[in-house]
């Protein structure tokens, strides 16, 4: 490869020829007319101060000469001039006193171009006057002029000659090297074009000893220092911990070949921030000399790196509360089971599940549930170890994680049952949400482990079992997991099974139990469920209505229910037995009445029934319709258009809010069996039972008591003024079949 430095001088060559002929040509134009000048001025000047010295030594001599009597002398000084004037002088001579006054006048024309020279005139040692001489210098001037003439013509002959034998020589290699250059740089400018088309990978290239010798337009960008400091130092210096990694990993260096592995991330701050850069080497290598250098392809990952970060923080904790989730904290269970088995330490995990949240969240709205989520996230991490793990596994449900409590089992039960306490006290203190000061508690589950081979799925639904024991036993408490709690928890999972099948199977009967009014008359019947088990037999609806109502299953039952009310209605109607004032009712779920197409549903399930008249009382629960109440108010009225009549189901157990019952458009009241059966022992029952019949009345509200099993209640709640009864002392509930029979065999009773 051609140097620059050497290029650069081939190229210079003609012009350096070039000059040098000039200046040749220039000196042989100029010296000849010069040294002539030169020699031709100095003798001729020579010459008239000789003639002018040998004229004025004449006067001196041969003339008397006083200050006074110039006049009377000119004419013999014109004689002693012409007398001592040289041959071949052809100069004009003036004599002139020592004031100035021309004595002896010039002789002939002046000269355009002359010479001229002077010499004193003496007497007595006294200077009386000078001689001047001046002679024409033409003949020097033409002759220089013809010399220069010839000069120029010789000097152009050369200059051509060498123009034309050296100069193009010269250039045309110059050319071709320059063409040779300019291919060589366009190929250059390709490559390092290539190299830095892109700003996301940085290319470093060093000799053996890692000097950088290429650094491109991406390093700059991505090291922040220009090329023009890097080129020629170490690479050791370019980045803190090159050097350690390069020392360290040399030999895998030079094993690497060109693949680019193995690569390696810088960490570093640019500008106050974080910055990651991947970093993948290889070796330069040519077949003829080996190993010659490396190569660094540098990225920068910053953002990969933060993409990824989020993305795993996504991935392992709750975006609410900012705790970790189920994911990281199974992880966690995992390594601290393992610890605990290998230094023989007992842990423990805790669920949390907080109180009738739902309550909250559905009252004043998502908002402020999320808020109180959050104070609730911070109450528990601000109350454990640092040691300790907090998570959100979803919804309002917490799980704490203490490892390596302590090898001694009583110990560690004592000291996780008083942390359990504190947790349950802190969460139970007055949040303030948006203004709104809330109180909620929690039901906290306790699994320790290790006891056994169980896994971290193993603890945490021991754990959850042990919670739902605390709910079960009135909240705000907190539970060990025992043995037994896991066979509770086992049966449950398999009548949830058996539930399913249930329904799959059509194992679900209606039942109905008559309803009376005041006269006894019969006025309804409500529609109840059983469960007719295949190995257990007949099951009660409060053995598993809880189950389905958690599972979500009991919207198939409702649905069954309905629709065995309304054919049923149909079928007597259409037989003469029943009059067209006869009513069903059907006591309805909270998770039905919330569903958005509820009304859509009694209507389609009306609208099959084909009946006249409806027919139709739904029974609902206080807490159903003042959890919504804008929602319920318009759900009801929409169906009361189509003759739906609605009922209070066990008014007194739930909120029984004076001014809610006002602004609902329900129909009937009906008192709650656990009112009505000590009423006529039990003075507050009695102020109760009374207090409802009276609120009835004055909303113009029918009232219907359930549980009557005596005639003296009978009689008693017939003189509070109550409209309907139903229980024992009438009739149990009845299967389709029976009640069909009882309405053919009694439509009014005699107690």
């Amino acid at each position: 490869m051609i140097q620059a430095d050497t290029r650069q001088s081939l190229l210079g060559i003609p012009g350096v020829l070039k000059r040098l002929s000039i200046a040749l040509a220039v000196l042989i134009i100029v010296m000849p007319p010069l040294g002539y000048w030169i020699i031709s001025y100095q003798h001729e000047s020579s010459h008239l101060e000789q003639s002018a010295e040998l004229i004025a030594h004449a006067i001196s001599k041969k003339a008397y000469i006083y200050p006074g009597e110039w006049d009377l002398q000119v004419a013999r000084l014109e004689h002693l001039v012409e007398e001592f004037r040289p041959r071949n002088l052809k100069a004009n001579i003036t004599v002139l006193d020592n004031a100035g006054h021309v004595l002896v006048p010039r002789q002939g024309q002046p000269f355009s171009l002359q010479i001229s020279a002077d010499s004193f005139i003496h007497s007595n040692d006294r200077v009386v006057g000078r001689v001047v001489l001046q002679e024409s210098i033409a003949g020097i001037v033409y002759t220089i002029i013809l010399i220069g003439l010839v000069c120029l013509v010789l000097a152009s002959g050369l200059l051509g000659a060498i123009n034309h034998y050296s100069i193009r020589g010269i250039q045309k290699a110059t050319s071709e090297i320059n063409q040779t250059h300019e291919d060589m740089h366009r190929q250059q400018m390709y490559l390092d074009g290539v190299l830095s088309s892109s700003r996301n990978v940085a290319i470093i290239a060093t000799d053996k000893e890692w000097v950088i010798q290429y650094y491109n337009d991406a390093a700059e960008h991505l090291f922040g220092r220009p090329g023009h400091e890097v080129l020629g130092t170490s690479l050791y210096d370019l980045h803190d911990e090159l050097r350690k990694i390069m020392k360290e990993n040399r030999q895998i260096w030079e094993m690497a070949g060109n693949d680019g592995k193995p690569g390696f991330i810088l960490d570093g701050q640019r500008d106050g921030q974080a910055r990651y850069i991947e970093v993948r080497p290889a070796t330069i290598t040519a077949p003829q000399y080996g190993l010659s250098g490396f190569t660094l392809m540098c990225t920068d990952v910053t953002e990969q790196r933060k993409v990824a970060e989020i993305v795993q923080r996504q991935a392992t904790y709750d975006s609410l509360t900012d705790l970790p989730n189920r994911r990281l904290f199974k992880e966690q269970l995992d390594k601290a089971l393992a610890t605990g088995r290998r230094h023989n330490h007992l842990g423990a995990a805790l669920f949390m599940d907080l109180d009738n949240f739902k309550n909250i969240n559905d009252s004043l709205g998502h908002a402020v549930g999320d808020a109180l989520l959050q104070e609730v996230a911070k109450r528990l991490k601000s109350s454990l170890r640092e040691e300790d793990t907090v998570a959100r596994l979803g919804g309002d449900e917490f799980v704490a994680l203490l490892p390596e409590l302590s090898d001694d089992p009583e110990e560690a039960i004592n000291g996780v049952q008083k942390l359990a306490d504190k947790l349950r006290q802190t969460l139970s203190m007055p949040y303030v949400i948006e203004l709104h000061t809330l109180h909620v508690t929690s039901s906290i589950g306790i699994s320790v482990f290790p006891t056994g081979e169980e896994g971290p799925d193993d603890i945490m639904r021991q754990a959850d079992t042990a919670m739902y024991r605390a709910k079960e036993a009135g909240r705000n408490t907190l539970k060990f997991f025992l043995p037994s709690m896991q066979q509770a928890a086992e049966e449950k999972l398999k009548v949830l099974g058996d539930l399913r099948q249930g329904i799959e199977q059509a194992e679900f009967l209606a039942y109905f139990q008559p309803q009376f009014d005041a006269g006894l008359a019969l006025a309804g019947a409500e529609t109840l469920i059983r469960w007719q088990h295949p190995e257990r037999g007949l099951i009660l609806p409060n053995e598993f209505i809880p189950l389905a109502e958690e599972s979500g299953l009991v919207l198939e039952l409702g649905d069954y229910v309905l629709e065995a009310a309304l054919e049923g209605l149909r079928s007597w109607l259409s037989a003469g037995m029943v009059s067209p004032l006869f009513r069903v009712s059907v006591n309805i779920s909270p998770l039905q009445f919330k569903q958005d197409n509820f009304v859509h549903n009694i209507e389609y399930m009306l609208g099959n029934a084909g009946l006249e008249s409806t027919g139709l009382t739904l029974e609902v629960t206080e807490g159903m319709l003042l959890d919504d109440i804008e929602s319920a108010v318009e759900k009801i009225l929409a169906l009361k258009k189509a003759g739906v009549r609605f009922s209070i189901d066990d008014f007194g157990t739930g909120y029984s809010s004076l001014a809610y019952l006002k602004s609902l458009p329900v129909d009937e009241i009906k008192i709650d069996r656990s009112f009505v059966r000590d009423a006529i022992h039990n003075n507050r029952d009695a102020a109760l039972v009374e207090t409802i019949v009276t609120l009835a009345s004055r909303l113009n509200l029918d009232t219907i008591a359930e549980g009557v099993e005596t005639k003296e209640l009978y009689e008693y709640l017939k003189q509070l003024g109550c409209n309907a009864y139903q229980g024992f002392l009438f009739s149990k509930p009845l299967s389709q079949d029976e009640f069909r029979f009882f309405l053919k065999s009694r439509q009014h009773l005699a107690v």
